[in-house]
């Protein structure tokens, strides 16, 4: 089901399929680059996709040769610092929040702004054409997300590419862990669905409640993560696919899950 002229997407496209959505940055013309109109629009998806009980999982993805090259530089100054200040005070690259998992499919580039927004995504998987990172100083300007993302993901690593601008390839972004998987080229949305139906095979409540751990318990210590995270558990003890995930389990059948 496409969504885009309902929602009034102009950059951006919205589609669902079988508990799957796809957001797909629609500017391939100029690489798809980030602007406030995009923000904007990426938020409106994420709420729906945060609230809708029959979306498991969704999928971001770029239209065209590359996922996304960054902040659009055509913008005027006051637009780019609007667009670092982010509609209703959630950072662009801040996917934390949305409590379906998203994977993030990337070919080509990914630099900039859409390092930073594919570094937010839970799930990453590139093609094999992809060159991702922080190419700024290269062009004299400098990284707010890359700056806050990157050295939790490459903590030794982080300063030197941030620093050199240089771009990581497929191979060693695999290599470096920053993705779970290198598609061939043409394959990617292939193969990030591919991933998605592997989540969907899992209880909807206990990735959610799961990734809601994972977020509440990064940079704290593992005494502090447990009280955060405890609370949580409890709650997921009280739904109803805990108690299918245990009644299937005992009686040695396959599980129905109801995401409730």
């Amino acid at each position: 089901m496409d969504l885009t002229q309902e929602f009034g997407l102009r950059t951006v496209k919205y589609e669902k399929k079988v508990k799957i959505a796809y957001v797909t940055l629609n500017r391939p013309d100029k690489l798809n680059p980030l602007s406030f109109e995009t923000v904007k629009e990426l938020l409106r998806c994420w709420e729906d996709i945060h609230t809708d009980r029959e979306i498991w999982v969704a999928i971001l993805a770029g239209e065209g040769r590359s996922f996304c090259a960054g902040w659009d530089q055509d913008l005027e100054e006051d637009e780019l610092i609007l667009g670092a200040v982010r509609p209703k005070g959630i950072l662009y690259c801040d996917l934390d929040w949305v409590k379906k998992p998203i994977i993030c499919a990337a070919q080509g580039y990914a630099i900039g702004g859409g390092m930073s927004l594919f570094l937010g995504a839970d799930v990453r998987i590139v093609s094999e054409d992809a060159k991702i990172g922080y190419s700024q100083p290269k062009i004299g300007i400098i990284s707010i997300g890359g700056a806050m993302r990157l050295p939790a993901h490459l903590p030794g690593l982080a300063r030197w590419y941030m620093l050199s601008g240089e771009l990581i390839d497929a191979e060693e972004a695999y290599r470096l862990g920053l993705v779970v998987k290198v598609a061939p080229n043409g394959k990617l949305l292939e193969e990030a669905t591919g991933l998605a139906e592997k989540i969907i095979e899992c209880s909807p409540m206990a990735v959610q409640h799961t990734k809601e751990e994972i977020a509440v318990a990064a940079n704290v210590s593992m005494y502090e993560g447990y009280r955060l995270c405890r609370p949580i558990m409890n709650r997921f003890y009280q739904t109803e696919d805990y108690r299918e995930g245990k009644g299937a389990f005992m009686a040695k059948r396959k599980p129905v899950w109801k995401n409730c």
